[in-house]
């Protein structure tokens, strides 16, 4: 029988709700975070560009400074056009100065042909205008040419 109650009373104690424990409370503190790291490297640039003026001049505004991102079109520097202008004014009366000479190489030339024809003037003589008129449209070409650079330049 001393056992049976003692049973029972195992059995009363164990079904006797457990009482919760509280959690115990602990202090937050704020710490200092590193937000970079310290590290050692080389940085490089994905794309870079040598720049070379088509031009002569004296620089009067540089727009960008080392480092600075660039996108195509953006105006890097500006060049004083004086130079540039008075290039384009000389391969101008150049090309003019040609044209002449090519109108003017082209003018003996006929006259000597008629003069062949007639047989005033030697096959040549004829040969030395029709050369004439050759080197007068070279020079004329070249001329354009040289215009054609001059002007580019300009615009830069």
């Amino acid at each position: 029988m001393k056992t049976k109650i003692a049973l029972m009373a195992l059995a009363a104690c164990l079904a006797l709700p457990l009482r919760a424990q509280s959690p115990e409370a602990v202090r937050v503190d704020s710490l200092p975070v590193l937000a970079a790291y310290p590290a050692e490297g080389v940085v490089e640039a994905v794309r870079s560009a040598t720049l070379a003026a088509q031009t002569q001049g004296r620089i009067l505004e540089m727009s960008v400074d080392a480092g600075d991102r660039v996108r195509r079109g953006d105006l890097v520097i500006r060049i004083d056009a004086a130079q540039a202008t008075q290039a384009v004014a000389g391969a101008e009366a150049q090309v003019e100065q040609a044209r002449a000479n090519a109108i003017n190489a082209r003018a003996q030339f006929e006259r000597t042909r008629g003069l062949f024809e007639q047989k005033f003037v030697s096959q040549a003589a004829l040969d030395q205008a029709e050369a004439g008129v050759r080197a007068a449209e070279a020079a004329l070409r070249a001329a354009e040419a040289g215009k054609g650079q001059a002007t580019v330049a300009q615009g830069f």
